[in-house]
């Protein structure tokens, strides 16, 4: 019993250091990558356009402060324990802590800049789709119908919002990182995912509408309503 309780103290203890530094790089990664991704579509907009690349500057990468890095760090540090203690020392909580990185990096761009970006997002889909073909977390046929649907349900979605709106709500980023969601727990997560994510946009967007701070104008993130529900569903589900 004793051997059993140290080993737990360890793999908690463990899972918190890794966090730690886990949620400083993801702190990092938020606040570079956008950067470097619009100093590289500059430049390949002046080859394109023929001009010198040479003559672009190199980009000035922004500087997170020390608060915001801590708040990430340590909320970091808790969903790995979260995702330690819930798989235990199995090959699933190995995967399932890059892939809970990956969701509060994207969550934080997101919040941001308004942007998901392809180089995490894509690579993401993928390996869910990779790790799944040997039944990891679920079966490769319902993470293929995961990620199809996923991006299929919420398109459907921001088309029927455009047509009643007049504008765009839902950014094509989001449709692949539904997708993602998908590709890693399959339909059930994917189902929880959705629903959960609409109700706490709807939700934010009414407390903006109570704040008086809503207008035609007004963005709403949507990158980090996916991540949550469907980091959560994936937590209450898989086993």
């Amino acid at each position: 019993m004793s051997d059993w309780i140290s080993s737990e103290i360890t793999l908690g203890l463990g899972s918190i250091a890794l966090g730690m530094l886990a949620g400083r790089l993801c702190a990092l990664v938020a606040c570079w990558l956008p950067t470097l991704l619009e100093h590289q579509w500059q430049r390949d907009a002046r080859e394109m356009l023929g001009l010198d690349v040479h003559k672009h500057s190199a980009p000035q990468l922004p500087r997170a402060s020390r608060a915001e890095i801590w708040i990430v760090q340590i909320g970091c540090a808790g969903l790995s324990l979260m995702v330690t203690l819930h798989f235990g020392p199995t090959c699933q909580a190995l995967f399932a802590l890059p892939f809970t990185w990956c969701l509060l990096t994207l969550s934080l761009i997101d919040r941001q800049y308004h942007l998901l970006p392809d180089a995490l997002v894509i690579p993401g889909l993928w390996a869910g789709l990779v790790l799944n073909s040997f039944g990891l977390f679920t079966a490769l046929q319902d993470a293929l119908w995961g990620c199809v649907i996923g991006f299929g349900s919420l398109w459907a979605v921001s088309q029927l919002t455009e047509l009643i709106t007049g504008r765009e709500s839902i950014g094509r980023g989001d449709l692949k990182l539904l997708a993602l969601m998908g590709a890693w727990g399959g339909l059930k997560v994917l189902g929880w995912t959705l629903v959960f994510s609409l109700l706490g946009a709807a939700l934010a967007a009414l407390f903006f509408v109570l704040l008086g701070k809503l207008s035609t104008v007004t963005r709403i993130p949507f990158g980090p309503f996916i991540s949550a529900a469907g980091w959560s569903a994936f937590l209450i589900i898989i086993h």
